[in-house]
């Protein structure tokens, strides 16, 4: 999910020709991930590396895309952060906990279970959609195009 935050200002930066962000970014990631990886995964594991990861795609999120809005766009900086990063991130995140913990317990064959994971994940898009103003007309416009037809 952060991974998939960071490519609207990545283009951006490619846009721009404001390639050393990335490289500098990247190398000091691969210093940090490459160690981490080589301690962590003997002793923790897989989970590990899913931690460091994930742990890398925020620190993405975080530092290099403050330096791009900070150099680039200076004033959408806190409405890319709430609208595009903050709001689905708690949508997602609220809707995903409530059937975690109400609905998949009740669910006892896995093949429902995974059929209630793909409903839930079309719910949350739908919703990230409704309280995104920049997704909402797309949204609006893909209902009224499976809308039947008034006769």
């Amino acid at each position: 999910m952060f991974n998939a935050f960071m490519h609207v200002p990545y283009q951006t930066q490619l846009a721009y020709g404001w390639t050393s962000l990335a490289v500098k970014t990247n190398l000091v990631a691969v210093a940090l991930l490459l160690p981490a990886i080589a301690i962590l995964v003997p002793r923790y594991g897989a989970i590990a590396s899913a931690w460091v990861w994930c742990i890398l795609n925020a620190g993405y999120v975080l530092l290099p895309i403050h330096f791009m809005y900070r150099r680039l766009l200076t004033r959408e900086k806190a409405a890319w952060y709430w609208h595009a990063v903050i709001n689905p991130l708690l949508i997602a995140t609220l809707l995903l906990s409530l059937v975690k913990a109400f609905l998949l317990p009740l669910i006892l064959i896995p093949l429902a279970q995974i059929g209630a994971i793909a409903a839930t994940a079309a719910v949350c898009g739908m919703a990230i959609c409704l309280v995104s103003p920049a997704l909402r007309p797309t949204l609006v416009a893909f209902v009224r195009k499976w809308q039947p037809a008034a006769q």
